[in-house]
């Protein structure tokens, strides 16, 4: 997986290349980058998925990751299913008018979702918005274990970002 933010849009945004150390910061991106994609547990960009599922004996299905973008196959017990018989609705549920048979992994899906190419603009934003407020207290310029902590704890980040990620994160 790539950085949510690049090096050019953290300098831009911070008005400038002064700010830190370019490696520095390049850390802080990547580590960020990184925390931020485990909290949400949800793809930001398409992704494939394959997903074995326990069928429930109920016409719905729900898949893991959402928003779904297109189903490209699926099995029941072993047996294709006809794509045209299912409907695929973005926030992750499948439905199937026969239904899926109540047994364990015995529906297997494969799927992509996520949105779009590139990652969203608010996400990048909640990123910057982070970034900008370790700049602010000096986190970036001179860090100890304990502030790299502050920084990637998301009850200490700035409420438009936690608001703009919290959205994003995996519903279970």
């Amino acid at each position: 997986m790539s950085d949510i933010v690049t090096l050019a849009e953290v300098t831009d945004f911070l008005g400038g290349a002064g700010t830190t150390r370019p490696t520095h910061l390049q850390r802080w991106i990547t580590g960020l980058s990184a925390f931020v994609r485990r909290y949400i547990d949800a793809p930001l960009e398409t992704e494939s998925f394959t997903a074995s599922l326990d069928g429930s004996g109920e016409a719905t299905l729900r898949l893991p990751y959402c928003p779904v973008i297109s189903v490209e196959s699926l099995t029941v017990d072993g047996n294709d299913v006809d794509l045209d018989n299912v409907l695929v609705y973005d926030h992750g549920e499948l439905y199937c008018a026969s239904g899926f048979p109540a047994g364990r992994q015995n529906v297997v899906v494969e799927f992509h979702a996520g949105n779009g190419d590139d990652v969203p603009e608010d996400m990048k934003l909640a990123c910057l918005l982070i970034l900008e407020q370790a700049a602010q207290t000096s986190l970036l310029q001179q860090a100890t274990r304990g502030e790299y902590a502050y920084v990637f704890a998301p009850t200490k980040w700035p409420k438009d970002a936690r608001e703009i990620i919290e959205s994003y994160r995996r519903k279970l």
